[in-house]
């Protein structure tokens, strides 16, 4: 029993070292992926306007020709 409980105790430390480095790489992947999501809506976002810019650009010439 005593012998162990001391293979148990050598092991815990090498698993809380794991957990903890696993965490930091997710916390760190999950970063970057919300960097790269606002970059893309940022984009699309910018986009989008120019779009609107342009449709409301056409609209107008053409009523004004017409």
């Amino acid at each position: 029993m005593g012998e162990k409980s001391r293979l148990e105790s050598e092991d815990s430390p090498d698993k809380r070292k794991t957990t903890l480095q696993k965490g930091k790489a997710s916390k760190l992947q999950h970063q970057q992926h919300k960097n790269n999501n606002t970059h893309a809506n940022r984009r699309s976002i910018h986009r989008r306007e120019i779009t609107q810019k342009n449709h409301k650009k056409n609209y107008w010439s053409s009523t004004m020709s017409a």
